[in-house]
């Protein structure tokens, strides 16, 4: 009984989720869709609905968007190859646009996963990671996210006073409101 339970909770988890197809926008301005992507270290292949695979490099991308849809909600996501060091990058989830950014990247760490929160101001090349889910990072996060939003004096003092490592992309929707 307990395993037709499980069988019956895990595939009411399944089609629960529901997305059609995959948005490819490249810098050119045109768009591929897609009914699944993967992605490698130089680009990243689309399958079509015909199923043609197609490999963008990530310097020809602009972003892919997709909508998710879990028990009657739909949630668009949007995706971006972002730079974190001259030579690496990553897909990143878009949590807020504008002059500054903020992304979350689930990867690798010790043996596990962690979650990393990134930002990224309009025309750096490059995005900082100012936080993590991670402890090790809990003690250069305040130095990091004041050394990244130096140019916002009430932000600072907000650093110091209320934001938490878990919270850059509140920290950005701060920026973005009230500092440019």
């Amino acid at each position: 009984m307990r395993k037709l339970l499980v069988i019956l909770l895990v595939l009411t988890a399944y089609l629960g989720h529901s997305q059609d197809v995959y948005h490819i926008f490249k810098s050119d301005g045109s768009k591929v869709e897609a009914k699944k992507y993967a992605t490698n270290n130089k680009w990243i292949t689309a399958t079509t609905a015909e199923r043609e695979k197609i490999n963008i490099p990530y310097d020809e991308l602009d972003r892919v968007e997709y909508k998710i849809t879990h028990r009657k909600k739909t949630n668009k996501i949007v995706e971006e190859f972002v730079l974190v060091s001259d030579n690496r990058g990553y897909m990143m989830k878009l949590i807020h646009d504008g002059a500054c950014k903020s992304y979350t990247h689930i990867g690798p760490s010790a043996g596990h996963t962690v979650t990393y929160f990134y930002a990224k101001m309009r025309g750096d090349r490059k995005a900082t990671c100012i936080g993590s889910r991670n402890f090790v990072n809990f003690m250069s996060y305040k130095k990091t996210a004041k050394e990244f939003f130096e140019d916002c004096p009430s932000l600072l003092e907000k650093i110091d006073e209320k934001f938490k490592r878990k919270k850059v992309h509140d920290l950005v929707a701060y920026y973005n409101s009230n500092c440019n």
